[in-house]
Formats: C-alpha cells, sequence, structure tokens
C-alpha cells in the first residue's frame, strides 16, 4: 500500500501472532453433534413436543435432511430471499421484527423488550418464545414465577400489544427426560393462565 512494506507479513511477525493466538483459551463449544443416536432420540421425542402430527412429521423430515444432507440451520431456515425475514407477509402490509437473541434466558427478556422500545414504536403483536434455555438450570416453580413477572412486565409496558405465546422447546443437552416433564408442565401451565 502507497509503496509501504507490509511487516504483518514477516516470517516473525506471523510466528509472533500465531503465538498470541495459542495463549488466548480456546472456548469451548457447547452444542453436541446431532449423531444418529441423539437424531432418534430427537424424532423419539417430538410427539411430546408438537402440538400436531403435521408438526412431528415437517420437524422430522427438517431434521432427517439437516442431518442426513449435512446442511446447516441457515440452510432450512429463513433468509433474505424470496419472502426473507419477513415471511413474505410484506403483501398483507405485515412487518416483523426479529429481536430475539440465541441463547436468551426469560431472565434477559425485560432488557430486549426495552431495547425494542428505544427503536420501534410498540407492536401489535409480541411473539414470545423464551424459556426452553432456562429449562434444567432453574426449578419448575422458579420459571414459573420468572415468566408470569415477564408477562406481567410486558402486559404494562406495552399495554395496546396483544402477546403470542410461542411454545418452548426444550433443550437436547442434560437429563432431556427431566427437561420434557418440567417444559410440559410449565408450558401446560403458561397457556392455562
Amino acid at each position: 500500500m502507497n509503496d509501504f512494506e507490509d511487516f504483518t507479513q514477516k516470517f516473525i511477525i506471523k510466528k509472533m501472532m500465531e503465538g498470541v493466538n495459542r495463549t488466548r483459551p480456546k472456548i469451548r463449544d457447547s452444542r453436541l453433534p446431532i449423531t444418529k443416536e441423539l437424531l432418534l432420540l430427537i424424532v423419539k421425542i417430538l410427539p411430546f413436543i408438537c402440538s400436531s402430527c403435521y408438526a412431528v412429521k415437517l420437524f422430522k423430515a427438517a431434521f432427517s435432511l439437516a442431518n442426513h444432507g449435512l446442511l446447516r440451520i441457515g440452510e432450512l431456515a429463513v433468509s433474505n430471499e424470496k419472502g426473507g425475514t419477513n415471511l413474505c407477509l410484506d403483501r398483507l402490509n405485515t412487518e416483523i421484527w426479529w429481536q430475539g437473541k440465541s441463547g436468551m434466558v426469560t431472565s434477559q427478556l425485560r432488557r430486549q423488550i426495552r431495547i425494542m422500545k428505544k427503536y420501534e414504536d410498540p407492536p401489535k403483536f409480541l411473539v414470545v418464545h423464551v424459556g426452553a434455555n432456562d429449562l434444567g438450570n432453574i426449578k419448575t416453580k422458579d420459571l414459573r414465577e420468572k415468566l408470569i413477572q415477564a408477562m406481567t412486565f410486558i402486559s404494562k409496558d406495552l399495554p395496546d400489544t396483544k402477546i403470542v405465546w410461542s411454545q418452548m422447546l426444550p433443550r437436547l443437552n442434560g437429563d432431556i427426560l427431566t427437561m420434557v416433564r418440567q417444559w410440559k408442565n410449565v408450558d401446560t401451565w403458561l397457556i392455562m393462565q
């Protein structure tokens, strides 16, 4: 660049940078690879998670396709092409603003709502999909209490917004049967509220 020598390409500098990178602790990836056994377990618990036979078949097909086709989630999920993140709802004058964050727990919901309110007008509908990352990490009673607090906060903070509860999907790490029981307990209880 401008006839200056690029010292970052010198052998000694490259080796120093490699050494610095090796001194940083590696972040352990907590995700599990989907083995054949895990895929079979996922498919086996789908009837307990999904509310219809159609959803069970849909997820079985998606999970099997992703596993056998070595696909990433981004290759199956909504993209910016052909309808994009608005799910083709532009034609109905509907705009979806995805405000979630991966790995969010119930205690982070209030902060996320406050951030949303800073940048956007209150939505007409708010789809709440939270709690699955809490399963197995906190007691059922505490999760229920956090969800009550979160829904109360949303109702007061967004009085003209209708809340749509999106069913939790239990995580597949830890004690799966306990998490499925806890999930069914909390989800069923929340629907009755």
